[in-house]
Parts: C-alpha cells; sequence; structure tokens
C-alpha cells in the first residue's frame, strides 16, 4: 500500500496588521498584504470596521456654499460644537443647529481646548482668521480682546490651557512667538501674561504630562514651568516638524504628529522631565507618501488604542483616505508596537459620524 504522508496543521495568529515593505517570503505569519476597511478585533485577529452613523440626520448649514468642509467638531457640555466655514454652531442627535458665533473665517486651522478657570466649564476657539473667542456652559460667545490689560494676540491658529495659562500662537503678525495670559484668566495678558519666541514657524501645540510641547516647521520646543516667573523654553528636536497640526494626538503615552518623513512619536522617558523622538516603523510608508499636508486630521479611539489619520488625496474630501494606528501586542514577537490598517473614507467632512 502507499505511504500515507502525515498531515499536521499549523495555526498562525492574525497579527501584524498591514505590511508593505516585506515581500511574501519575509513577512511573518498572520502579517497582511492587503488590508482595507479593517481593525484589529478584541477577540483577536482581524475584523470588519463597523463603519459610522450619523449623529444628526439634519446637515450643519453652510452659510456661502455648499462646499464649505466642517473644519471643527467637539463635545462640550454633552453636545456638539461644530465649526463650518466661518460659523460655529452647536447641537444635539436631532434638530436644528444653532448658531453660536459667526465671521471666524474659512481656514482650515480651527483649534480649541476646554478649561475651567473660575468655577464655569468653557471651550476656546481659535481659528487663525480672527480673534480667539470663547463659549461657556449657555453657550455665549466671549471674544478674547484683553479684557484684564496687556495686548490680546490678533488672530491666532493655535491654543491651549497649560499651567492654569491660557496659550496662543500662530498670530500672522507673529509667526514665530506664543503669548500667555495671566494665571487663571484667559484675556488678561498684563499681570502675569508674557510671550516666548521661537527660532521657527509655530505650527502646532500639544499638551503633554508637565510639558507644552510646541510644534514648529523644522524644530520641536517644550516649556515647563507653572508661571512667568519660572517658564523655561528647551529645545527638543532639530530638523523635525509637522505642518498637519491636526495630525498631533496622545495615545497609549505617546504624542503621534505627521512629520515630513512619515508618522514619528514623542515619547516620556524613564528619566523625569525627559522625552525621546521615535519614528514609527514604516510597514505603511508608501500609503504615507500618498499624503499632502493639506486638510490632514486625526482622532484617538481610546478604547481601542487606535490613532486615525484621515487625509484627502486630491484636495476632495469624497476621494479621502485613512490610516488606522493601533498600539497592539504582536503574536509572532510578543513586543508591543503599532500595527496598521488603512481605511477608505467617504465624504468624512460633510458630516457629522460617530464611530459605532
Amino acid at each position: 500500500m502507499p505511504e500515507v504522508s502525515q498531515i499536521s496543521p499549523y495555526t498562525a495568529s492574525c497579527g501584524g496588521g498591514l505590511i508593505l515593505n516585506k515581500d511574501v517570503y519575509n513577512m511573518q505569519p498572520g502579517e497582511a498584504l492587503q488590508l482595507t476597511n479593517f481593525e484589529p478585533s478584541i477577540e483577536g485577529g482581524y475584523r470588519r470596521i463597523n463603519g459610522t452613523t450619523k449623529y444628526n440626520s439634519t446637515i450643519v448649514p453652510q452659510v456661502a456654499s455648499s462646499s464649505e468642509r466642517v473644519l471643527m467638531s467637539a463635545i462640550f457640555n454633552d453636545i456638539i460644537i461644530a465649526g463650518r466655514g466661518g460659523t460655529v454652531y452647536s447641537g444635539t442627535t436631532s434638530g436644528s443647529w444653532t448658531s453660536r458665533a459667526t465671521s471666524k473665517g474659512t481656514t482650515y486651522t480651527y483649534d480649541f481646548d476646554k478649561f475651567n478657570y473660575n468655577g464655569t466649564n468653557k471651550i476656546i476657539i481659535a481659528t487663525g482668521s480672527a480673534a480667539a473667542f470663547t463659549l461657556d456652559t449657555s453657550y455665549t460667545e466671549d471674544i478674547i480682546n484683553a479684557t484684564g490689560g496687556g495686548t490680546a494676540p490678533t488672530n491666532p491658529k493655535f491654543v491651549k490651557s497649560f499651567a492654569n495659562h491660557m496659550f496662543y500662537a500662530g498670530m500672522s503678525n507673529a509667526t514665530h512667538s506664543i503669548i500667555f495670559s495671566g494665571p487663571y484668566t484667559e484675556d488678561d495678558f498684563d499681570t502675569g501674561g508674557g510671550e516666548i519666541k521661537v527660532g521657527d514657524v509655530v505650527t502646532g501645540l500639544k499638551v503633554f504630562r508637565d510639558s507644552l510641547f510646541i510644534f514648529c516647521q523644522r524644530k520641536i520646543y517644550k516649556i515647563t514651568g507653572t508661571s512667568s516667573s519660572d517658564f523655561a523654553l528647551a529645545e527638543v528636536a532639530k530638523n523635525v516638524g509637522t505642518i498637519a497640526h491636526h495630525s498631533i494626538q496622545e495615545v497609549g503615552g505617546d504624542i503621534i504628529f505627521l512629520s515630513a518623513d512619515g508618522l514619528r512619536t514623542i515619547a516620556g522617558t524613564a528619566r523625569i522631565g525627559d522625552v525621546e523622538l521615535g519614528t514609527i516603523p514604516k510597514q505603511v510608508q508608501d500609503r504615507i507618501n500618498d499624503i499632502t499636508y493639506t486638510n490632514v486630521t486625526a482622532l484617538v479611539i481610546r478604547d481601542k488604542s487606535q490613532y486615525r489619520l484621515f487625509y484627502p488625496t486630491d484636495g476632495a474630501e469624497d476621494s479621502s483616505r485613512g490610516l488606522i494606528a493601533v498600539v497592539k501586542v504582536n503574536p509572532n514577537t510578543g513586543q508591543l508596537g503599532y500595527e496598521y490598517w488603512y481605511k477608505r473614507i467617504k465624504s468624512f467632512l460633510l458630516w457629522f459620524r460617530l464611530y459605532k
């Protein structure tokens, strides 16, 4: 009788994500050559992304034309604050949107932060085309105009609350400066306020642990301290920066941002007060090479440890794409790192949608 060969089963765990920088002979079992609209499953392996659902069936109003983009969305006081064109609206899961602030410009630089200096929750918004302004829980607009003294920033693009001071940057007449208010106020630039200048054009702000990181076109700085008497500026990196400030997010103990050579991270090290700059591995570098810095945006889904980067491929939102980076233990190596997925998106900026 002919000899029957014994067949031994081999179990390969799906893990490693999308790998585009290896040939099939060097890939680990379970790594993917094509992976579109997938994400890691909490049960292990990969699963299809559920997709999106409309937050409100009523579209955010357009003022000038239907080509105006939704430039901002934020959850504040348990409802959504939305910026489209030069108008900021509030809305719930049904019904019409209510205009809260107008004539804020049409540039793609909306930035915001939430804070509470005097017992009242507020959100502060900067657009780069007008003075920054706040909304309180009654959604009353208050324009930042140096009510408490000093000179207010004219048209900041970026705004962050740090050490109980409000920091502004990206002014057209002071591109290399960061202006900060006095303590526990957003509009007094006299008592305890000041200005810090850096050696490059500021392109973003991010608070990380006990520091305010200042992203520039080609450099990164950080500010430490608690008041104008001890604020200190230190250089973190040379020849590395970002011009896509919406890409700057914190996930898994890292700040992730898009630089000219791909996605990078800033992580806190074991040494107190120290940081390290890292490059995320290049599994999807050819996808990153497709990204232009125009209209890039990002979000973090914390319960999935996901960083999602969205970008138009030809300047139009209806042809947008996305990258998903996930902090996950690789089943083949046992090491904690980033895995990647690729996502196709349809008109992600024109409607408000929440991921399931």
